[in-house]
């Protein structure tokens, strides 16, 4: 598995836990950084967790 993958998985494996823990759903989108900057809002709203 590349280096990126397994950086994902793990990304992933965090929302999934807490989910599971809070019987909740919690989306993770992940994006490339250069897109990431575009979107501004997520800039502003956005909270970052890892």
């Amino acid at each position: 598995m590349s280096a990126r993958k397994e950086k994902l998985k793990k990304a992933w494996d965090v929302p999934a836990d807490i989910g599971l823990e809070n019987d909740a759903v919690i989306s993770l989108i992940a994006i490339p950084y250069d897109e990431y900057i575009s979107y501004r809002n997520i800039a502003e709203e956005g909270r970052r967790i890892g």
